[in-house]
């Protein structure tokens, strides 16, 4: 839990509206810093946020009546160092200077157009409008849209295009295409605003002919991509866009061509800064790119002068990317350590003492101080924090490279330095500057088995909408303690972690509450949905799979009372103490100690759609009506 020590300390609810605008160097540091842009809300409680619906996020973003919007002029922006980026979304909402939860927001497939017949626009830039639009400008986002201080603004860049079959505009900001796949991780932002690919991607992947038989190459044999990683780069998290930017010829222009647009913009604006300028790095092929997004949908526009009926436009502007495919026909993806440690197929034996293993990077405590006024320090272990569970779809497992030769050390390992206490952290490049603080990287980690949440999202979305149905709406439900405040697949959630692990940052290594790789684990998460059914109030529960053949059964909580915040972290406890099964029991009888009316649990239930396995309505429908008959 990060506190910005740049944000105002006060207890002032403030949405993170927009982040473009970079500065290298910032400060006195060696990193790029990026504007963030905050705007305050008018309400006061956290819990506000989960009830919100899409008419008042709509009087949110954008300027209505001609006014100044809801607390427009309050507007403020600041500089952070570029490598916070993996912890910033737009529609983020922070108190004071701690992320508590991010304002709602709609899931969407985007099938999108090879990016050369699209238009790339910069905000208020005037674009062709529709027949029977006749007396304002038609702008690429109107400020009743998406309000944003032009002034400051005014070179950030979108794609954009319009989706004709459901009148809908698409805008997707180039700093979310930048945060997507040149900034998920601190490191990658880090080179990505720091210089040239060419030149920093050499702090993250070896380029050497090692003894031992690794090699950064196109395997002559077998035409896998093989990466030699330098030892601070986590290959779960960075191995597949590495390869990417590395092997293929369209991703690697896309990697150069970040500092190229870099350059160009610093000449425009006299050499004070650029703007995100970014491409998706994936080639369509001659098809649409298929994204999993997030984001607003703003207020539709209605073409004046139109005879008889005006048919409204609607725009849908992007805040996140959670998904996109792997290209199929990419080989496998190898990768292997400078420092490996791993035996090889030849061992030769050498005496004298081992070398150290890399510190081990620990978890933020409850009430981090962050700081972009230094650079990290090159000396002291680091801090890790998780972002976000995103899912590259269609990408086969990470495969190690088998080491030809290696050395077998005789004696003891030698002793890392001595951890220091220091009192901040910064997501800076490493410097050996005495001011520098303690490091911290943030990550985005690829986990396909999250894809059970955006399934139920995207199945309760079309139940209910149906004419006939059970479900009379639904909404995300946040945790209060920010600690707890857990992002998979762009959703809020809670962690499974207990208070006094999110309290010291000491994370179990094995166990029940946590999921992914050995030596990569990260605390599973849970999507708590609040649901209104005909004639009572429930509290779904989805639990995040190991892997993504793991069963699962979602309790579904009927009838909370009293404090509704402290009756789901107990059941939460209770789901851990029984390893997620056999539920029913021991819930039923947390709730009902207090107030609540009993407990359902949903089997899943699959349907395959042009090869696609998704969540089955009809189930989804079935057992929300037996639950509806049964509390009448």
């Amino acid at each position: 839990m990060l506190a910005f020590e740049e944000l105002p300390d006060d207890d002032v609810l403030r949405v993170l509206k927009w982040f473009d605008g970079f500065v290298l160097p910032h400060s006195g540091t060696r990193s790029a810093s990026v504007t963030v842009l905050f705007q305050r809300l008018k309400f006061k409680n956290v819990s506000t946020i989960d009830r919100l619906d899409e008419a008042e996020i709509r009087k949110i973003v954008g300027r209505t009546d001609n006014a100044t919007g809801q607390d427009h002029y309050s507007n403020q922006h600041y500089h952070l160092l570029a490598g916070y980026i993996p912890h910033l979304r737009i529609g983020d909402v922070f108190k004071g200077r701690v992320r508590v939860g991010q304002l709602p927001a709609s899931r969407r497939r985007v099938d999108l157009p090879d990016e050369a017949l699209l238009t790339e626009a910069a905000i208020g830039d005037k674009l062709d409008p529709p027949t029977g639009w006749n007396d304002l400008p038609y702008r690429l986002m109107a400020a009743r849209q998406f309000a944003l201080p032009f002034q400051l603004f005014k070179q950030s860049r979108c794609l954009y295009f319009l989706d004709t079959s459901s009148a809908t505009e698409y805008v997707i900001p180039r700093p979310v295409i930048f945060q997507t796949f040149y900034a998920s991780h601190t490191l990658l932002a880090n080179a990505f605003t720091s210089g040239a690919w060419a030149s920093t991607a050499r702090s993250l992947i070896s380029e050497s002919d090692f003894q031992s038989g690794l090699k950064t190459q196109v395997d002559p044999e077998t035409g896998s991509w093989d990466l030699v990683l330098t030892p601070h780069v986590p290959a779960e998290d960075l191995a597949y866009m590495l390869a990417l930017f590395w092997f293929e010829p369209h991703a690697r222009e896309c990697a150069e061509n970040v500092y190229a647009a870099m350059l160009k913009d610093a000449g425009r604006n006299g050499g004070h800064g650029w703007y995100a300028s970014a491409k998706v790095p994936l080639r369509s092929n001659g098809s649409p790119l298929p994204l999993n997004v997030r984001g607003f949908s703003l207020t539709p526009r209605m073409p004046y002068g139109r005879s008889g009926s005006a048919v409204p436009r609607h725009t849908f502007m992007v805040t996140s990317i959670t998904a996109f495919p792997w290209p199929a026909w990419a080989p496998a993806v190898r990768w292997e350590k400078t420092n490996s440690g791993a035996k090889g197929e030849t061992q030769t034996g050498q005496s004298g003492t081992r070398p150290y293993g890399n510190p081990r990077w620990s978890h933020p405590t409850s009430g981090v101080n962050a700081t972009s006024a230094v650079d990290g320090s090159a000396r002291i272990p680091g801090l890790e924090a998780v972002e976000d569970k995103i899912s590259i779809i269609g990408a086969p497992p990470l495969e190690k490279i088998t080491k030809q030769r290696s050395i077998h050390y005789q004696g003891t390992r030698s002793t890392p330095p001595d951890d220091e206490d220091p009192s901040k952290v910064s997501s800076g490049n490493p410097s050996y500057r005495g001011d520098a603080q303690q490091p911290i990287r943030h990550r985005a980690v690829v986990r396909n088995s999250i894809a059970s949440f955006a399934g139920l999202l995207d199945t309760m979305g079309a139940l209910a909408k149906e004419h006939d149905t059970p479900l009379a709406g639904y909404s995300a439900i946040q945790p209060e303690d920010p600690s707890q405040l857990a992002r998979t697949s762009g959703e809020s959630c809670w962690n499974f972690l207990s208070f006094e692990q999110r309290q010291s940052g000491e994370w179990p290594r094995t166990g029940w509450r946590m999921v992914g790789g050995r030596g990569r684990r990260v605390p599973r998460t849970a999507l708590i949905l609040r649901i209104a059914l005909r004639d009572t109030e429930g509290y779904w529960i989805e639990i995040e799979p190991r892997t993504p053949s793991e069963a699962m059964c979602s309790p579904l909580l009927l009838g909370l009372g009293g404090d509704v915040q402290k009756a789901l972290r107990n059941v939460l406890e209770k789901i851990v103490e029984k390893s997620g099964h056999h539920l029913q029991k021991p819930l039923e009888e947390a709730i009902t100690a207090n107030g609540g009316r009993g407990v359902r649990c949903f089997r899943h239930r699959y349907a395959t759609v042009n090869d696609e396995v998704r969540w089955s309505v009809d189930a989804l429908r079935t057992f929300l009506s037996s639950v509806s008959t049964t509390v009448e």
